[in-house]
């Protein structure tokens, strides 16, 4: 499929520009390994509450501005903009262990492919949890 990063996690359908008739971009990423390409639009599942990634969000993108419409968030890029969308948070369930999972969308408008992956890096490694 086009787009696809070899990786696990939820597939879903994103369009790159929303305002015109291209062609959806197909991608779905968990972490970035060095020299990925990032395309503009692409979907992952990450193990988080609505309110935790509220909580984190600011380190993740400072020093860029940010503003909040219900569960869209618009990054201001000096090269445009960058909207982070989140779906409702489900639950996987590990056993009796349970899991918060929410699908998160992003869409690079204007970002050229360096500025995405430097965002991405960053954004990763303010999310990023780590076990014991």
């Amino acid at each position: 499929m086009p787009g696809r990063i070899g990786a696990t996690g939820m597939y879903a359908r994103c369009e790159a520009d929303r305002s015109s008739s291209q062609k959806p971009l197909h991608g779905i990423l968990t972490m970035i390994q060095p020299g990925v390409q990032i395309p503009e639009c692409f979907t992952r599942e990450m193990g988080i509450t609505l309110s935790e990634f509220q909580r984190t969000l600011p380190s993740a993108v400072s020093p860029l501005t940010f503003s909040w419409e219900g569960r869209v968030v618009t990054v201001n890029h000096p090269d445009g903009h960058i909207q982070i969308s989140l779906g409702e948070t489900s639950e996987r369930a590990l056993g009796s262990f349970r899991l918060p999972v929410t699908p998160v969308e992003f869409l690079f408008v204007g970002p050229q492919q360096n500025e995405r992956q430097e965002f991405i890096e960053r954004f990763d490694l303010c999310f990023h949890r780590g076990g014991g």
